[in-house]
């Protein structure tokens, strides 16, 4: 996803890469004048008050090393210019799945083998469990307690989305087992 930075010394603006997430936080800053923190950010986007500055704070610092948002000395973000739009391309940006227990209806979810945790079969989706991943019970995709996932970019309930089984290696099946 490309977008503007802010005019340069020579009064050009370069293209800026942003992932789906920063673009999110972009256009949920638009038009604010107001210093947001990141656990209202993070909040916004659907995490809960524990993790959410920890989800946000990284992709925030990521904007300002872009020169798309200023932090002020409390930690708080805005961009830089908030009543200009920024020109991007337009592209849907992937909200985030709210309700645990979707993941009991995705095509992805797979059973381990004489353990009451799942697997998911889509390795490229990114899945968030902050308290599972700090108690030990939320290690995607190999090892995971569902009731944990706080978001996931790759859910599909549609059976022709269903990827084939992805074969591990008898090393990863054991590690999966153990962890």
């Amino acid at each position: 996803m490309l977008s503007k930075a802010p005019k340069g010394k020579n009064g050009m603006t370069k293209p800026v890469k942003l992932n789906a997430q920063e673009e999110w936080i972009v256009k949920y800053l638009k038009g604010s004048h107001e210093w947001i923190s990141p656990t209202a950010i993070g909040q916004a986007y659907g995490g809960n008050y524990n993790s959410s500055s920890a989800w946000a704070s990284p992709k925030c610092k990521r904007l300002v090393e872009k020169k798309l948002l200023k932090r002020n000395a409390k930690g708080h973000y805005k961009l830089v210019n908030p009543g200009k739009p920024i020109k991007k391309k337009v592209t849907e940006v992937k909200k985030p799945i709210k309700y645990c227990g979707l993941c009991y209806k995705c095509v992805h979810l797979r059973s381990i083998p004489g353990d009451a945790h799942s697997r998911c079969n889509n390795f490229s989706a990114k899945a968030i469990g902050p308290t599972g991943i700090r108690s030990g019970w939320f290690s995607h995709p190999l090892n995971f307690d569902p009731v944990w996932l706080t978001f996931c970019d790759g859910f599909s309930d549609d059976p022709k989305k269903n990827k084939p089984e992805q074969k591990l290696s008898p090393l990863a099946e054991l590690l999966a087992i153990l962890c």
